[in-house]
């Protein structure tokens, strides 16, 4: 090929596709052309910024054709020819992974053995989820025989809402109502009752289970709602596959009751 007259990044362009040209040529011998004529294209000049490049003299010649990456239309062969396929004896297990497949734990190993199906492999694994989040496991009750709160805690309990003041900071957490309050909160005389679970203020207790904090907090014996598996917060009620209620103790006063959980035993309430 004639390069003479051509500047050195004509000179460079022109080697480098005559090594893929090569290249192209050993990888595929027979069924391809690779003879044609090579199409430049011309640059494309801004206005007001010159696109020559220079001579060696100084001086500027032809423009500079801008080097563009060609589209491949060719399939490459693959890099590893000998690896072998992820198919078994000319068979591919084409079914999609699902994130519901990978969670499903170790102890359902021997049930997905005998799965054939997608859908069925998708019910061991929300079958699995619902025991591991589920399912209140049951507390035993083991009283710790603590002594009862101080009198100037009690002055504290909030009998109203309105007497709730926010602190998020130096407040305590109501496991009811999940409300940071400065209000004294119920003691759980349960020594297996762990975290908030124990802890409930004055108007969810009132609301809810139709007890007296005041009376609650005088007791050695007195144990949380939870731990004795009566609790009807948006916590626990999902765990023993029930759907929360919400706000419902207007509901259960209007049909002549005193709290929440006595409307839900005693009225056969529809979950």
């Amino acid at each position: 090929m004639e390069t003479k007259g051509m500047s050195e990044y004509e000179r460079e362009r022109q080697k480098r596709i005559e090594e893929n040209r090569k290249m192209l040529e050993e990888l595929f011998p027979d069924g391809t052309s690779l003879s044609g004529p090579v199409v430049r294209r011309g640059p494309v000049v801004k206005e007001g910024t010159p696109e020559s490049s220079k001579d060696g003299d100084g001086t500027y010649g032809s423009p500079v054709t801008p080097r563009t990456r060609a589209r491949r239309s060719l399939v490459m062969p693959r890099r590893n020819p000998l690896r072998k396929s992820r198919a078994t004896n000319g068979t591919a297990d084409l079914r999609p992974v699902t994130r519901s497949m990978t969670k499903v734990s170790s102890g359902e190993a021997s049930l997905i053995d005998g799965v054939e199906d997608e859908q069925e492999l998708r019910k061991v694994a929300i079958r699995s989820r619902k025991r591991r989040h589920s399912e209140e496991e049951p507390v035993e009750i083991e009283l710790d025989h603590n002594p009862v709160c101080y009198k100037s805690k009690i002055n504290k309990v909030a009998i109203k809402t309105t007497d709730k003041v926010y602190d998020r900071i130096n407040g305590t957490t109501c496991h009811q109502c999940r409300q940071k309050t400065t209000d004294t909160k119920t003691v759980c005389h349960n020594r297996n009752c762990r975290g908030v679970r124990g802890q409930f203020c004055g108007p969810c207790l009132l609301n809810r289970y139709g007890e007296d904090i005041r009376e609650a907090l005088v007791q050695d014996t007195w144990v949380c709602p939870p731990c004795r598996r009566v609790c009807n917060c948006s916590f626990c009620l999902p765990k023993r596959g029930k759907p929360p209620t919400g706000i419902m103790i207007h509901e259960a006063r209007d049909a002549g009751f005193d709290s929440v959980l006595e409307y839900l035993e005693k009225s056969n309430y529809d979950y």
